[in-house]
C-alpha cells in the first residue's frame, strides 16, 4: 500500500514539474519574441530619424534573434524583413 502511494505521489510530482517546464519554455519564447519586437520597434524609429546605420544594425540583430527561434512569429518576421528591405533600398537610392 505504501509502495502505491509511494508511487502515486512521485507521478503527481513529475507531472507538476513537466508543467512548469513547459510554462518555463512558453515565457521564455514570449520573452525572446518580446525582445526582437523592440528591435524591430528601434529600428523601426531609427528608420523614420534617418538614421540608415543605426537602423541597419538593429535590424540586423533583431534578424540574427529571429534565426535562433525554433519557431518563428511570421508578423514579426515581416517587419524585419520589410526593415532590412527598406534601409537597404533607401541606402543604395540615396548613393
Amino acid at each position: 500500500m505504501a509502495v502505491c502511494i509511494g508511487l502515486v505521489i512521485s507521478i503527481v510530482l513529475g507531472i507538476g514539474a513537466f508543467i512548469l517546464y513547459r510554462q518555463a519554455l512558453k515565457s521564455k519564447y514570449q520573452a525572446r519574441n518580446s525582445e526582437i519586437q523592440a528591435l524591430t520597434s528601434s529600428a523601426e524609429g531609427l528608420f523614420a530619424s534617418n538614421r540608415s546605420l543605426d537602423t541597419l544594425v538593429e535590424a540586423i540583430k533583431a534578424r540574427k534573434k529571429l534565426q535562433k527561434l525554433n519557431k518563428a512569429n511570421t508578423k514579426i518576421e515581416q517587419r524585419v524583413e520589410n526593415i532590412l528591405r527598406q534601409v537597404v533600398y533607401n541606402s543604395v537610392i540615396d548613393t
